[in-house]
């Protein structure tokens, strides 16, 4: 069984260099720490590049450049690497929109469109555990769990909670009178959605800076919200 709190670490910032000036923007990273963690990077690599169900165990280790013995070491499965990916994705978005949905003094608008940005910034940051989580969702929301079922039920009840993160804002853009009242539910998946729909199309690439990464989430970001708010 995956333990989702051992090995964990706070999550790194950099200054924010958006001309709009948001106050500091949490660079996704893995909060685990140790081995597993290198094994879950090269993990993400591997099945966000051959899909999960073509990747092998050998495929993980030759990413590494290590044996086979030394994943086997830490894990005893595929589903267990799995696992641990889907749990850091969650986490890796709960850190960077929660304190964005805790901060005083912002209009409704302004908040959504924050946490937009924030989430699409851990999509291109961190972006093969993001393909990797995206892509095998299915695995915890019900269809196929064969294996390891506390961990993935943990998985879906920090992204059910994460999902509520974004229904809470909503709920008070539209008692503000922010937003068009919208099913709160309905809205998040639709905004999500369009967000998410970026692990498809976007390559990290060397050219990739800060200040592109950040051009990007902010466009997504705008048209994403835009469809909710009351113009």
């Amino acid at each position: 069984m995956v333990n989702a709190s051992s090995n964990h670490a706070t999550v790194g910032l950099v200054i924010d260099i958006s001309p709009n000036g948001h106050a500091r923007v949490p660079r996704a990273r893995l909060r685990m720490t140790g081995p597993r963690s290198e094994i879950v990077a090269a993990a993400a690599k591997t099945f966000a590049r051959m899909g999960y169900s073509g990747a092998r165990i050998d495929d993980v280790a030759a990413e590494m450049g290590a044996t086979k013995g030394r994943v086997y070491h830490y894990y005893t499965s595929k589903v267990e690497i799995l696992a641990d990916i889907l749990t850091e994705g969650a986490y890796m978005l709960t850190d960077a929109v929660q304190p964005v949905l805790d901060e005083p003094g912002i209009d409704s608008a302004r908040r959504l469109e924050r946490m937009a940005v924030r989430h699409t910034l851990v999509l291109l940051e961190q972006n093969d555990v993001q393909v990797v989580t995206l892509h095998n969702i299915n695995l915890v929301i019900g269809r196929s769990v064969t294996s390891d079922t506390t961990s993935f039920r943990h998985i879906a009840e920090v992204r059910r909670a994460y999902e509520q993160i974004w229904r809470t804002a909503i709920e008070a853009g539209v008692e503000e009178g922010a937003l068009h009242a919208v099913d709160s539910d309905l809205a998040t998946k639709a905004v999500l959605g369009a967000l998410n729909w970026s692990t498809v199309w976007f390559r990290p690439n060397s050219t990739d800076t800060d200040a592109s990464r950040l051009q990007i989430a902010e466009a997504l970001a705008h048209h994403a919200i835009g469809g909710v708010l009351r113009r």
